[in-house]
């Protein structure tokens, strides 16, 4: 018995140990076998898998990072992180004081308390069984950088919400919002903040530095992309002076680093949006060559190009205006015109109001059209 939990391999007594060997001792042995030698395991046994490798990994984190540990404020954990099993979906909500995204979630640290680890039991065991016992390693160890990186997180967490301030503007910084096309990653945390981006790439890059293991979540594989330019733009020296000693000025040199990123992120998505924007107005203009008879449908399908070519345009002349002559926008401009000649004006708040508009605008300038 160890920590009340009965170790059983597969169903089966542990035959035959080793002279000497207990159950503490094999558990230590599990930690350092390779998963796919093992099959499935039960609740009992990937809790007491995840225990005996959480004290492992903290000792190895103390060697490791021992800056974590002697830099002042930094607030770690002196003994070993307590793993704290929920049992069921209600259970961890309340532990999280939330039910928001957390029913694929696997555990999380409180930034008030980096000594516990609080874990959702039945996704842990379910994503053990998948991916090995490996998974639970870089779980475990995921987690316990939160844990060794506390001050940094408390840190960027108040300047974040504004109740202190590191260097002038750092809350707007942090809550800088990173975005990816939907059908880039799909599963993955497409959208993220600043602060987000550093704290779960240190996470992953510093658990899997020590353990070996890649991380297996897919949520934050664009994280870990964008993570993994930030550390080419910064260095590993300053990327880690900022989050695992927590130190002021490497802090702030990281997250200029995210901006110029995130700066980047802004002019690909633009462009990749006046992309898309191009290719459906001019399928929205094949639909409707000038000269088409006007009816009912065609009527809709003209009023759709109106949509195409105004949202073209005002991209164009917000990022790209010396772009406009490429296109034609001659219905686009006969719409306006006969809108402002009528003292009235497409307003996205009144859809039914302005559609009756749109259609009167498109009655009256496309017969002349040719």
């Amino acid at each position: 018995m160890t920590n009340g939990i009965n170790v059983r391999l597969s169903g089966q007594a542990v035959p035959n140990l080793p002279p000497g060997e207990g159950s503490a001792a094999l558990l230590g042995r599990l930690a350092n076998t390779p998963s796919t030698a093992r099959a499935n395991q039960s609740i009992d046994q990937v809790k007491a898998f995840a225990i005996t490798f959480v004290d492992k990994c903290w000792k190895d984190y103390e060697k490791r990072f021992p800056e974590a540990f002697s830099t002042r404020g930094n607030l770690v954990p002196k003994a070993t992180p307590t793993p704290v099993f929920a049992q069921s979906q209600a259970e961890f909500d309340k532990l999280k004081g939330n039910s928001i995204g957390t029913s694929d979630m696997i555990a999380f640290v409180k930034g008030a308390d980096p000594s516990r680890i609080y874990v959702h039991t039945p996704n842990l065991v379910k994503y053990a069984n998948k991916y090995g016992l490996d998974y639970v390693k870089i779980t475990m160890a995921h987690e316990l950088i939160h844990c060794l990186t506390n001050g940094f997180i408390l840190r960027s967490d108040s300047d974040a919400q504004g109740k202190t301030n590191s260097y002038e503007g750092v809350r707007q910084d942090l809550n800088l919002m990173f975005s990816f096309s939907r059908n880039k990653l799909p599963g993955a945390d497409d959208t993220f903040t600043v602060q987000k981006l550093i704290t779960e790439f240190a996470a992953d890059h510093y658990a899997n530095m020590a353990t070996g293991i890649k991380p297996k979540n897919v949520a934050y594989s664009l994280v870990r992309d964008t993570g993994e330019k930030l550390l080419q733009l910064v260095g590993e020296r300053v990327f880690r002076q900022a989050v695992i000693a927590n130190d002021p000025a490497a802090y702030r040199q990281v997250i200029e680093a995210a901006k110029t990123l995130h700066t980047q992120n802004v002019k690909t998505n633009i462009l990749a949006e006046k992309n898309d924007d191009v290719l459906a107005m001019r399928a929205a203009q094949a639909a409707t060559p000038f000269g088409t008879p006007l009816n009912n449908t065609t009527l809709d399908k003209l009023m759709s190009r109106y949509y195409r070519e105004s949202k073209l345009y005002e991209n164009l002349r917000e990022n790209f205006p010396d772009q406009i002559k490429n296109f034609d926008f001659r219905f686009f401009h006969a719409v306006e015109a006969n809108f402002k000649s009528r003292g009235v004006t497409y307003d996205p708040d009144s859809p039914e109001a302005s559609d009756r508009e749109l259609s009167v605008a498109i009655q009256a300038v496309w017969p002349s059209r040719k």
